[in-house]
Parts: C-alpha cells; sequence; structure tokens
C-alpha cells in the first residue's frame, strides 16, 4: 500500500475505463500500474489542429481577399470572392482579371494582388494539409479503438 501511495505510482495507475491502450502502452496486473510511452515522450512530429480553425483561417483568408479587391477594383462581392477563390484553388478560368480598372494605382494593386496570392496558396494549403492530417488521426484512433475492444470482447 505504501508503493502505491507514492506520487510515482498514483500517476502510472491503470486507464479508465473505455480508454484505448495503444501497442506502446504497458499494463501491469500485478502492480496495478499502467505507463504510456506516448504519454512520457510527446510526439513532436504530429501537429493536431481542429478542422473548426483550418476552415475559419481558409474564410478569413476568402473574406479578406473579397474585401481588398472589391475595394481596389470595384467589384461586388461576389464577384471579389468568385475570383479569389477561383485563383487559391488554382482553378483561374481568367474571366476576371485584376488590374482592369482605370481608378486604380497598377503597380500598388499588382503588388497587393500578388502578395495575397502567393501568401494565399501557401495558407490554404497548410490548411488543407493540416485538415487531411486531423482526419487521419481521427480514423486512426477510431480503428485502434475498435481493434482494442474487438481484442477484449473475443480474448486475443
Amino acid at each position: 500500500d505504501s508503493e502505491l501511495e507514492d506520487d510515482s505510482l498514483r500517476d502510472r495507475r491503470l486507464p479508465p475505463a473505455g480508454y484505448p491502450i495503444d501497442m506502446e502502452d504497458q499494463v501491469s496486473i500485478a502492480t496495478g500500474s499502467w505507463r504510456s510511452e506516448r504519454s512520457e515522450r510527446p510526439d513532436e512530429n504530429n501537429v493536431n489542429i481542429p478542422i473548426t480553425v483550418s476552415l475559419v483561417i481558409l474564410f478569413a483568408l476568402l473574406y479578406g481577399g473579397t474585401e481588398m479587391f472589391r475595394s481596389f477594383e470595384d467589384w461586388d462581392r461576389l464577384t471579389s470572392f468568385y475570383f479569389c477563390f477561383i485563383s487559391l484553388t488554382t482553378i483561374g478560368f481568367g474571366d476576371f482579371v485584376p488590374g482592369s480598372s482605370a481608378t486604380s494605382d497598377q503597380r500598388i494593386n499588382f503588388i497587393y494582388c500578388s502578395l495575397y496570392l502567393m501568401f494565399g496558396l501557401a495558407l490554404l494549403s497548410m490548411c488543407f494539409n493540416l485538415m487531411q492530417e486531423e482526419v487521419v488521426h481521427k480514423v486512426t484512433m477510431c480503428m485502434k479503438s475498435v481493434t482494442f475492444f474487438k481484442r477484449r470482447v473475443t480474448g486475443t
């Protein structure tokens, strides 16, 4: 009993019921302890950002570009959003081209458009990659928990 009161063992007791145990986890029935290699050494290569954060960043990027091109090019919001979406998804039909209005300064607008497109393409690519990693992580965790419960029920 005195060993279980030790702080180092108290933190390593069995996980709560229903918690999936990974292959790296070690469970000892004799001591009633549970040790996870994963919890002691966090994986620095795996970054999990919620999908909602990526979607908010994408909508903010599209909205910011929509407002920028609406003011620079005197386009309506739908046309500006259409141009931003088509350009950032690299579809690029070319039916709307910035710099065609006679009231705007061509050099400044070209610089802003170029910076927006370069930054937007990089940010859009990063967000799609993070969303893909999050979906793969969720599916992997679901599969591990299903496999754990399947082994527990069948006894293999």
